[in-house]
């Protein structure tokens, strides 16, 4: 989201950011980047009666959509008003939404204020695969869909593939923009001298291979399943040495794994990582072990740091790669096909060396940044140097 909105402040588009929820903390990353290009930042109004606030917004429309609101939405649905009253204010030329639940409320909020042109992005697979899924999302994607002005974006086919199925609509129906990455911020002027300065900040030793993870400790990510792949990877490995970077709800039961026999001593965690693109680096090989994926961002970035990639074959992971040459994918969803593998990619270090070259000049290729604003922009509709698009999300 952050890098569409600079690349469309730097074509004289105008955005203005509108978050439903907006806390002083990591979840917040984006703000400061935005700000200091002088995109607006504002968090969506809350408390108070939103049909009041709907009527006080003096917008000549506001009395129809106060009583179309009462009239037709359950009070699970009371945001669709405020986030209705803020479109009648800003009267964007382009509403672009982000994640389900602001998809589908502020989606019907700009259906109702009459903006002309609704985008809509998913991520990774349809809500119902997550426990923040609420009954009311299918049947709000599915009103949604039917209007000509909405278009349903995702950043994978197989998350496009996924949510025409749930949702009952056509194959091809959903658009995907892969994600688009600022590629200079990822180059490393001495790749070796990153991988030394890496490893000793992490106590690893310079000739072991590294095994590493980036990921948020948590169901679908599988920490767990991360560290029985580790554990069979020792077995042929006992030199082997695993990173794993990330922090979340499970951290205590990673923790409690860790410091059992055989990965005691043989395991970093580096908990949540401000610098990964310095972490990477120590990495031979990056092990992806997630149940869900849309589009995962951490396999793009460790290919462009130049380290090969193994991942499960979860929904859109084996798009970010080229099998056999940026690295690999397990061929089934199990912890013994997943060890085989990362196994065998730390075998043979020719073929690791040519995976990170390879890495490299793919990922820049298929997920260049100019491209996704190209594809954005077309989206929209808009000629450049128009202004007026707000973009929500949650």
């Amino acid at each position: 989201m952050t890098n569409i909105l600079l690349g469309l402040q730097a074509r004289g588009l105008h955005p203005e950011t509108l978050v439903a929820h907006l806390e002083d903390d990591i979840r917040s990353f984006f703000a400061p980047a935005l700000r200091s290009a002088h995109i607006p930042v504002d968090k969506l109004v809350r408390g108070g009666e939103s049909l009041t606030m709907l009527a006080e917004c003096g917008h000549p429309d506001a009395a129809r959509l106060a009583t179309a609101i009462a009239a037709g939405l359950p009070p699970l649905l009371h945001d669709v008003a405020l986030y209705a009253r803020e479109f009648l204010l800003r009267d964007p030329d382009v509403v672009h939404l982000w994640l389900d639940e602001v998809n589908v409320k502020a989606g019907l909020a700009a259906a109702l204020a009459g903006v002309p042109r609704i985008v809509l992005s998913t991520r990774s697979l349809n809500p119902s695969h997550f426990p923040l899924f609420q009954p009311y999302m299918r049947a709000g994607y599915r009103a949604l869909t039917r209007l000509s002005h909405v278009v349903l974006l995702n950043n994978s086919e197989a998350g496009a593939r996924n949510y025409e199925q749930w949702i009952g609509l056509a194959p091809g129906t959903c658009t995907v923009i892969r994600n688009g990455f600022d590629f200079s911020r990822m180059t490393v002027a001495e790749p070796e001298k990153a991988r030394t300065v890496a490893r000793r900040r992490f106590g690893l030793p310079e000739d072991a291979p590294v095994i590493g993870g980036v990921m948020r400790l948590s169901v679908e990510k599988r920490p767990l399943l991360w560290l029985d792949v580790a554990t069979r990877v020792l077995h042929d490995h006992p030199d082997a040495r695993f990173l794993l970077v990330g922090d979340g709800v499970m951290r205590d039961l990673v923790v409690a794994r860790v410091a059992q026999a055989p990965l005691a001593a043989r395991v970093v965690l580096a908990g949540h990582d401000q610098r990964p693109y310095d972490t990477i680096p120590a990495m031979d090989v990056l092990f992806l072990s997630s149940k869900h994926e849309g589009l995962p961002n951490v396999l793009i970035e460790a290919q462009a740091l130049g380290v090969a990639v193994v991942s499960m074959p979860a929904g859109g992971a084996p798009e970010t790669l080229d099998p056999g040459q940026s690295g690999w994918v397990v061929p089934v969803d199990d912890a013994d096909a997943a060890a085989r593998t990362v196994s065998a990619s730390i075998a043979d270090r020719d073929a690791l060396r040519r995976a990170g070259e390879h890495g490299r000049s793919f990922v820049r290729e298929r997920f260049g940044l100019e491209r996704l604003i190209d594809e954005t922009v077309s989206v929209y509709g808009l000629r450049e140097s128009c202004a007026g698009t707000t973009i929500g999300r949650n």
